[in-house]
């Protein structure tokens, strides 16, 4: 009997959109590729700076002038509501999926949807997410979601020489799951496809 294939919906990163998201997530869709379908879909922001070739899309921003720096708290999360709607919007209209992944602030952003998911103020179909190179916000408005553990299966891929989003930061958003699987790889700001990593990722899709 064929295994029916996971349908995961895919955040991309602060400048990265569906696409680019999509190309730097080759490795790891080819070596998944009998277990899962990758489903990508873009923030609702686009930056101004993006030039004709690239859009760069932001889930939100945290200062004026689109400004997005994750490592300073702020009192601002510009667009953080309209790309909790349009991810609704996305699911209600593209789902049912089974899996959230999510990268750098789009694992952030994850790591919210599935605390609103637990919350019962966001509905989906989820079994599980995956955050990458992950982290808590720390924007002022949110920090009242990071009060409850979130029982939604979870996967925490870190990089140790990850300079960006420090592991420090990613291992802090694994308290606030109740069965967190760790991925560490010796890389960067990056999601790691090496074969080597292969059946810890397999292992985790198999239980769902």
């Amino acid at each position: 009997m064929e295994m029916k294939k996971l349908k995961v919906l895919c955040l991309h990163g602060f400048r990265q959109n569906k696409d680019t998201f999509k190309q730097k997530l080759g490795f790891l869709r080819k070596m998944l590729k009998s277990h899962a379908d990758f489903v990508f879909m873009d923030a609702p922001h686009t930056l101004n700076s993006s030039n004709d070739e690239v859009e760069e899309k932001s889930w939100w921003f945290t200062g004026e002038n689109q400004i997005y720096i994750s490592k300073i708290p702020s009192d601002i999360d510009e667009g953080f509501n309209e790309s909790v709607k349009s991810v609704q919007l996305f699911v209600k209209d593209n789902g049912p999926f089974e899996g959230l992944l999510g990268f750098s602030q789009g694992a952030a952003f994850a790591g919210i949807l599935a605390i609103l998911l637990e919350r019962k103020e966001f509905v989906a179909d989820f079994k599980f997410v995956i955050l990458v190179a992950g982290f808590k916000s720390l924007c002022k408005p949110h920090l009242n979601y990071y009060n409850l553990k979130v029982n939604l299966p979870s996967l925490h891929v870190i990089g140790d020489t990850d300079n960006v989003i420090i592991k420090e930061r990613s291992e802090e958003l694994m308290t606030y799951f109740e069965n967190p699987v760790l991925i560490r790889h010796p890389g960067g700001h990056y999601v790691p496809g090496g074969k080597e990593l292969k059946d810890q990722y397999i292992n985790f899709f198999q239980r769902h």
